[in-house]
């Protein structure tokens, strides 16, 4: 088993997996996710797609947006059209910053997410990046995955509680 410590993570932002995700197909379907029931404990089991990386299906400001579930990413990363689809639009000249991922240079803006949903748990104002091109999929990173408390992988399995 493999479990990870969040809470321990130095704040860098690292983006490892968007090129992966490339390669290995990331226009796959994402994988179904399992909410627990209302008599058991907040969470989520998500199997391993095809591409052998996890996704999930969450909400961002009230819109479902697939993620790439990235435990190299310090924070979540919206693609500038999943942005766009939330509501969350940065002007031309917010994309000052620039960020280096696995897959080269990306133009970004930072944002804050009004309202997040996922595996039972809300986060309002939760911090992401906005890339303005070049990611297939958004990332759905340590900022978020934190806030989950507990998340694993066992085998094909990944744990959210």
């Amino acid at each position: 088993m493999f479990k990870f410590a969040f809470h321990q993570a130095p704040l860098f932002l690292t983006l490892l997996a968007a090129p992966l995700s490339i390669a290995w197909g990331a226009s796959q379907s994402p994988m179904a996710m399992a909410l627990t029931g209302p008599d058991e404990p907040v969470g989520a089991e998500i199997m391993r797609a095809p591409d052998g990386l996890f996704y999930v299906n969450m909400k961002v400001n009230g819109q479902p947006v697939r993620f790439l579930v990235d435990t190299g990413a310090n924070v979540m990363v919206l693609t500038a059209s999943d942005a766009a689809r939330v509501g969350v639009t940065p002007e031309a000249r917010k994309f000052g910053s620039r960020i280096t991922t696995a897959g080269g240079n990306a133009r970004m803006a930072w944002a804050r997410l009004d309202h997040v949903e996922l595996a039972g748990r809300e986060v309002h104002g939760l911090q992401a990046a906005i890339v303005e091109q070049g990611l297939p999929v958004s990332l759905l990173g340590q900022n978020m995955l934190s806030k989950l408390g507990s998340v694993t992988i066992e085998g094909d399995r990944l744990r959210m509680r």
